[in-house]
């Protein structure tokens, strides 16, 4: 949805669809990169970000005409049905095409692509929430969980204005560690609130991204950090 990122050096960037303007495969071209690889892969997830906002502003007339005019089932019916002032939102899960990553989100999520290599994508298009989850082998990485999280960390701040950023939260998902952290950013005049939580799996590593406006980030926190809670992967 956005031109592809060239190539930072010479290594192929597993989390990114090979640039056309790259060496073809049948051209002479430098050495194969080493098998494992560590900053690379990380690069996708800001260069998602930067083509995101674009999409954001013009959802938000979209979505917001849209439920003017249209409300979907399910929350109509948790809303008649609950005499609290917050109903519970019905809720489904949401696997990933190769049964990499699941997630549970509110029965109004819907699909939405946000990266050609996200394996779950998703928004809600009444409050303009929106989640990523992209997943690596772990044997592609010379670093641990820690280590990712910071180079990671290091490609978001020079790809946008990080305005704030927590400390990491050590968490443990479905029984795989975890590492949380939120950031403020201000993108091409947008304020946002960003959570990015990396997690060890068995045999993956994933990333769980999620992010909204700032004026609703009080609003959305408990609702995104449970959907990221209910992660399972492999």
């Amino acid at each position: 949805m956005w031109p592809p990122q060239p190539p930072q050096d010479q290594q192929r960037n597993p989390w990114q669809l090979p640039s056309p303007g790259g060496y073809p495969q049948d051209t002479i071209g430098p050495p194969p990169p080493p098998a494992k690889t560590s900053l690379a892969p990380w690069i996708v997830g800001a260069a998602t970000l930067v083509g995101v906002t674009a999409i954001m502003v013009a959802s938000i007339v979209a979505a917001g005409n849209k439920a003017a005019t249209q409300q979907p089932a399910a929350v109509i019916t948790q809303t008649t049905a609950s005499p609290s002032p917050t109903p519970i939102r019905s809720r489904k899960v949401v696997t990933a095409d190769d049964k990499s990553a699941q997630v549970t989100v509110p029965n109004d999520w819907k699909p939405y692509e946000l990266n050609p290599i996200g394996k779950i994508e998703l928004v809600d298009p009444k409050v303009t929430q929106y989640l990523l989850v992209l997943s690596q082998p772990r044997e592609d990485f010379d670093v641990d969980l820690t280590g990712l999280a910071e180079l990671s960390i290091d490609e978001l701040s020079t790809s946008m204005d990080v305005t704030h950023q927590s400390e990491p939260k050590s968490l443990t998902i479905n029984g795989s560690p975890a590492l949380e952290y939120e950031f403020d950013i201000t993108l091409n005049g947008l304020k946002l609130v960003y959570w990015m939580t990396v997690i060890e799996g068995a045999k993956n590593y994933h990333r769980v991204m999620t992010w909204t406006f700032a004026s609703n980030a009080d609003r959305d926190r408990p609702a995104l950090r449970r959907i990221t809670q209910s992660f399972k992967g492999i």
